[in-house]
């Protein structure tokens, strides 16, 4: 029937439906039964209810929505029904093999309140259905009765005009067509799959089925969720086995399990060895060109189901190397000849220099009785750092022309500050250098109390240029400014209603709650990140990156390359462009948890999500710049280790030099870690290397060394005591 009805240019709501979009479709079919079937406190669903599940319809079929035919005749007065009619018998057979099969699998009952996404809210869903239809009874003669006083109820309550029965085998074109004032298809009815047919695909989604739910407990054990004792022995055995050959859990590849979140809202990792969190990736582009340059990407996290937000370093491959939960946004820059790790801290109250030890060298923070403004610390040559502060302040006193009515704003502004001193160099406010005309999202509560202040400029960018001019970014005016970095006065604007340029081709300054504007090529050239999206301007996505070509002497300013966002996402807020050295672009989608790496011609090379596209700008998971650096980087903690049954398990948080694990030993209490001898060299494999024991050690005092590529020792673990629980020569008998 389905086929059918789209043959004839229906749009129809399958229950199928339900799995485009999980849990969403799910959720409210639950909760529409719940109401009209269950005594729920919430009202009965209504018209307005039923749009917000099948509005985009035109037609409805199949379980759930066949029990509501009732509500749905009464919400939609002018519909028709059809009514498909075939032999009781013929319809137990089928559903019994089917449905009511994977109904009495005891698994499914259990997994349903594990699982929020798919199989769960579907076996919930399942079940409220059956209940309704038949008390959760599967008994033959039970079901069989609720079958047939279901069509019995439909045939005494609706009108002979507005009902057609449709007999599954038996009818066709002809009563459909004139049931429904169509034309008659010149092609034969659509062919339905056969049971044995229908057997076949059911049994290939419950192996699919079967082997998600294998990888979503299996990412539990792995992060703690369940512990050993409360899991059935043959699926714990069967999934140690799964899980223990790899202390990584690698990225994937275009899984779409784990884009409708069969790895959680938030896929992540712990490790046997060490109390770092690390991601669990998918890609859906993959290039050797963006995974084989030997930088680290630096991408920060957090988000509504994100319990531990932080900051991570991966490498090339996307392997945790760093970890910290001390800071939640950062990226790499040069200071006075050195590199650091620029983070916030947690508590978003100053920015900490990081060095290669992983330990704070500077903090720098907002002078002048601001607040701090998480968006920006840019490093100058000059020993400065660029932040950005923000603060609520009465309008009159300012020089901005606020409208009658707007008593308070939002200033935001940026400050240079010595990063030895403290000291602040410049500070400069944007309410003095634009007018209230140029801002474009203007409600006629605001400004009215200091809670409702509008946040009319919203600077999240800064740079520094060689003439110590400044280029910032204002995403609620949807303009880049130059300022004079002796004056303060605005040299031009690029973007907004006071753009100053003349645009060649039409969509330079065209861009849209813009982040990240930086200078290239001496200033003739600037990357922007574009929104395309600013609360009170219409839509302009994708979210793309651009480069422009600016002419300041002609005033002219020219699109020289886009690099538009995979599958043409928008991005809400937030977003990040950076230009590597070799010419690749890296777009960091912000609440999209997803990031991608382009070729400077525009061609996607990488697209790598760090959460489910399903929740894409819902702000489940989300970051804010993400970017590509090289790092060297030796803790100054030791390596860690830890021990399960046979396996050492070792990792170093930070390390980026490790090359090799060397497992060493002796026989009893160690007095001199010299004494030991080597009981095996391993490779450096990701985060945690997972290293096999020797059968020809019987036990006594263990621990690992680092090794860097030459084989020199950077660091050893602390030493752990460890007994076989194996008589030696045993395991080569059998």
């Amino acid at each position: 029937m389905t086929i059918a009805l789209r043959k004839l240019g229906y749009n129809p709501y399958h229950g199928s439906e339900c799995f485009k979009n999980p849990p969403h479709d799910f959720n409210l079919w639950i909760e529409a039964m719940e109401c009209n079937f269950l005594n729920h406190p919430k009202p009965r669903y209504n018209t307005e209810d039923f749009d917000r599940l099948i509005g985009a319809y035109d037609a409805v079929m199949d379980i759930p929505a066949c029990l509501f035919w009732e509500d749905l005749s009464r919400a939609y007065p002018d519909a028709k029904i059809i009514l498909t009619t075939r032999d009781v018998n013929s319809w137990y057979t089928s559903a019994n093999a089917t449905v009511f099969k994977f109904m009495r699998i005891p698994f499914f009952r259990f997994w349903h309140r594990m699982d929020s996404t798919v199989l769960g809210p579907l076996f919930r869903q399942s079940e409220l259905v059956w209940k309704i239809f038949c008390g959760n009874d599967y008994e033959e003669s039970v079901v069989k009765q609720a079958y047939l006083d279901h069509y019995d109820r439909i045939r005494a309550a609706i009108p002979q005009d507005r009902l057609l029965e449709f007999e599954t085998g038996k009818s066709g074109w002809k009563e459909l067509c004139e049931f429904l004032d169509e034309p008659v298809p010149d092609e034969p009815w659509p062919k339905a799959y056969p049971t044995v047919e229908f057997q076949h695909h059911m049994d290939l989604a419950m192996e699919d089925a079967i082997r998600t739910i294998m990888r979503w407990v299996a990412v539990f054990l792995l992060v703690g969720i369940f512990p050993s004792s409360t899991m059935p022995r043959d699926l714990w055995f069967l999934l140690a086995l799964a899980a223990s050959s790899v202390a990584d859990i690698p990225p994937l590849y275009q899984s779409h399990p784990y884009d409708i979140g069969a790895f959680d809202r938030w896929p992540h990792q712990l490790y046997h060895s060490s109390n770092a969190i690390g991601p669990i990736l998918n890609y859906h582009n993959k290039s050797e060109e963006c995974l084989s340059d030997d930088l680290y990407t630096v991408l920060p996290y957090w988000g509504k189901q994100v319990n531990i937000p932080g900051l991570m370093l991966l490498d090339a491959e996307g392997y945790l190397t760093w970890h910290s939960t001390r800071y939640v946004t950062g990226d790499v820059q040069a200071f006075q000849g050195e590199t650091y790790i620029v983070a916030l801290a947690m508590d978003s109250t100053y920015y900490a220099l990081i060095n290669n030890r992983y330990e704070e060298a500077y903090q720098i923070r907002v002078g002048g009785g601001w607040n701090l403004d998480a968006h920006e610390l840019t490093l100058t040559p000059d020993g400065t750092a660029l932040l950005v502060f923000n603060g609520v302040i009465p309008t009159n006193e300012t020089s901005f022309d606020a409208p009658p009515g707007v008593d308070f704003l939002l200033e935001s502004g940026i400050q240079e500050v010595d990063v030895l001193t403290g000291e602040v160099v410049f500070e400069w406010r944007a309410s003095e250098h634009f007018k209230f005309e140029e801002y474009y999202h203007f409600q006629s509560s605001d400004g009215r109390t200091e809670t409702t202040a509008p946040d009319l400029f919203h600077i999240n960018s800064i740079e520094k240029d060689a003439l110590g001019n400044f280029l910032i970014s204002c995403r609620m005016m949807s303009s880049v400014v130059y300022v004079d970095g002796q004056t303060g006065d605005v040299i031009w604007k690029l973007g907004g209603k006071g753009n100053s340029f003349k645009d060649l081709s039409n969509g330079a300054a065209s861009f849209n709650g813009q982040h990240h504007a930086r200078f290239h090529d001496h200033q003739r050239k600037i990357s922007i990140f574009d929104n395309g999206n600013c609360p009170g301007r219409p839509v302009t996505g994708p979210t793309r990156g651009i480069t422009l070509l600016v002419d300041t002497e002609n005033m002219t300013v020219n699109l020289e390359q886009e690099y538009i966002s995979p599958n043409k996402v928008l991005t809400d807020n937030s977003g990040s462009m950076q230009i590597l050295n070799n010419g690749n672009v890296v777009l960091g989608l912000g609440p999209n948890a997803n990031w991608a790496e382009y070729a400077s011609n525009g061609t996607l090379l990488c697209n790598t999500h760090m959460g489910p596209e399903t929740w894409f700008n819902s702000g489940e998971i989300r970051s804010y710049r993400i970017s590509k650096s090289a790092w060297v980087a030796d803790p100054p903690t030791r390596p860690d280790i830890a021990l399960v049954r046979d396996r050492a398990y070792v990792s170093w948080n930070g390390a980026t030099e490790v090359s090799e694990w060397a497992l060493k030993g002796v026989e009893g209490e160690i007095q001199n870690p010299d004494d030991a001898y080597v009981l095996g060299q391993y490779p450096k494999l990701h985060f945690e290397t997972d290293i096999p024991i020797p059968d020809t050690y019987a036990g006594g005092s263990l621990f690992v060394s680092a090794l860097d590529r030459d084989g020199n020792i950077l660091g050893s673990s602390r030493v752990v005591q460890w007994q076989s629980t194996v008589r030696p020569g045993l395991i080569s008998q059998a």
